[in-house]
């Protein structure tokens, strides 16, 4: 009987071992009545003591109690709020670490059936916008890891001026055309607590192929952002060293995921700047004030690095938000970024594309361009203006730039100024609110009041946003004529979830030149179908 009864003890146990390829088992008050035992044949031996007998069945029903309680899976939410688990941990305290819980959907944690622990601690996956993993130890190391992406797929078609496309000094041809504008991998997280990281890298990105007679673009993986960053420093705020974005221009800041249309204002973003350096950035206690100063390296290319003696940048920027109710239903933003830098190799070029594309990047042409100009260093100012009423929204910018020292076909210049500036106005139909980041002072991800839905439950239509964007740029100076450029958008946005969005844009463009054989009208038409996770 003894054999019998360990035999029957390690038909109990033999799930354990199996876990990872079977499913796990349900607590015994889920599971219902234990079904009887299978029949064992074999010669019965003596019968042993009654109170043998007892022992050795009671000592089975709590091996198979506690089998079952190891075994539950988590409830939706916290483990700790799991009564199964409850139970395991206040009757095995010293075999089963406590997991700390946190709000998401899922809170498994890996058994290991040879000595019938837990392991350590585990990342508890967590939906929030994106897929998350969290994890405590201890009081106060939190960690974090969010594995995502985002992509946009772009389609447009070109209506152009023979003059703007093949007058003196033209543009050279617009097509008509469907590319993905950014497909990105993205991988961030926080490590004890205090460190941050991110390593983001875009998959749509184009170069020419310089082996070639025709210059064919191919495709090239780049940086995005990829740095290491310390938080909560006494007095300091937070660090932040490796690929990242320059504290200037607004539109710049605000995630690509967010834009109010489907590019930036053209010119603008000739300020746009991503660069290796070391920043610091810090706000107030309210946060109704943020600075951020940055010490860049004058970037070679989009590939992560730059070098050159002397070639560095700074640059920095001050926000306020002098009016803040209702979490952000109803604000104003103030702000104001600088940059003086050295040029890398002396060189630069600013180029303004329209504001829908049809290409790639190193296909489409500017609709302004100063050619390359010999010059030493460049210094930039940027101011900003933002309110939020309810679901209206009003954004504006102004960027200006000095070129020093400028030299152009051996022709000496001196300082060159080029400028431009947009407002766009913006309104939800379905009475959402643009959300607000006080910690980056940048806007930040749209959330439906009613997820787009027609399957089951409730149904719901997004998030529907109407806008128009007025801007301007003048790249004309001194004899260096990039073009003027008076830019007129109307974009629909379609919100279906906090995930997946659908844009479509009118781009009316009024390009001036000098000469004037070049001037003209651009009419351009485009759509996007993005997600990010």
């Amino acid at each position: 009987m003894r054999r019998i009864l360990l035999l029957s003890i390690a038909v109990l146990l033999a799930p354990c071992a199996a876990m990872g390829q079977e499913p796990a088992l349900l607590p015994a008050f889920e599971r219902g009545p234990t079904p009887p035992a299978a029949a064992v044949t074999a010669p019965m031996p003596p019968a042993p003591a009654s109170n043998e007998i007892t022992g050795l069945k009671e000592e089975i029903r709590q091996l198979r109690e506690r089998l079952d309680l190891l075994s539950a899976p988590a409830a939706s939410g916290n483990a700790d709020r799991n009564p199964v688990r409850q139970a395991a941990f206040a009757q095995f305290p010293d075999e089963i670490p406590k997991l700390p819980g946190i709000a998401g959907e899922s809170a498994n944690a890996e058994i290991h059936c040879s000595d019938a622990k837990l392991s350590g601690w585990q990342l508890q996956a967590v939906w929030d916008n994106s897929l998350q993993f969290v994890g405590f130890e201890g009081k106060d190391e939190v960690f974090r890891v969010h594995v995502g992406g985002n992509l946009a797929f772009d389609y447009g078609w070109n209506a152009a001026s023979q003059a703007v496309q093949f007058g003196p000094g033209g543009t050279g041809q617009f097509q008509d055309g469907a590319d993905f504008r950014y497909a990105r991998i993205r991988i961030d997280g926080t490590m004890y607590q205090h460190f941050e990281w991110v390593a983001e890298f875009d998959f749509a990105n184009s170069v020419n192929n310089d082996t070639s007679t025709s210059q064919t673009p191919i495709g090239s993986p780049s940086f995005t952002n990829v740095w290491f960053g310390v938080n909560d420093l006494p007095w300091i705020g937070t660090l932040r060293a490796g690929w990242m974005d320059e504290p200037i221009n607004f539109d710049h800041l605000t995630s690509i995921r967010w834009l109010n249309f489907m590019e930036k204002a053209p010119g603008v973003g000739a300020l746009s700047l991503t660069s290796p350096g070391i920043l610091w950035r810090e706000q107030a206690p309210n946060q109704r004030l943020t600075w951020a100063f940055g010490f860049f390296h004058a970037q070679n290319n989009n590939f992560g690095f730059g070098f050159g003696d002397g070639q560095y940048a700074e640059t920095g920027r001050l926000t306020w938000l002098p009016w803040y109710e209702d979490d952000g239903a109803h604000l104003i933003h103030l702000g104001i970024a600088a940059r003086h830098g050295h040029n890398n190799n002396n060189d630069i070029e600013l180029r303004a594309r329209p504001s829908v594309r049809t290409m790639p990047g190193v296909d489409e042409p500017p609709l302004a361009d100063t050619g390359s100009i010999t010059a030493p260093t460049t210094n930039s100012v940027d101011l900003e203006l933002a309110g939020v009423w309810g679901p209206w929204t009003l954004q504006s910018e102004y960027a200006g730039i000095w070129i020093e020292d400028a030299v152009v076909n051996s022709k000496q210049l001196g300082t060159l100024f080029y400028q431009g500036a947009y407002v766009e106005l913006l309104y939800f139909l379905t009475g959402e609110t643009r959300a607000y980041n006080r910690q980056d002072a940048v806007f930040d991800r749209v959330i439906p009041r009613r997820n787009f839905n027609i399957w089951s439950g409730e149904p719901g239509l997004g998030a529907w946003q109407l806008g128009i964007r007025y801007g301007y740029l003048d790249f004309q100076n001194k004899g260096v004529n990039g073009a003027t450029l008076n830019d007129i958008t109307l974009g629909l946005n379609w919100f279906l979830n906090p995930n997946a969005k659908l844009q479509w844009n009118l781009a009316i463009d009024h390009r001036g030149s000098t000469p004037p054989g070049s001037s003209g009208w651009t009419y351009i038409f485009g759509g996007r179908v993005a997600v990010d996770f």
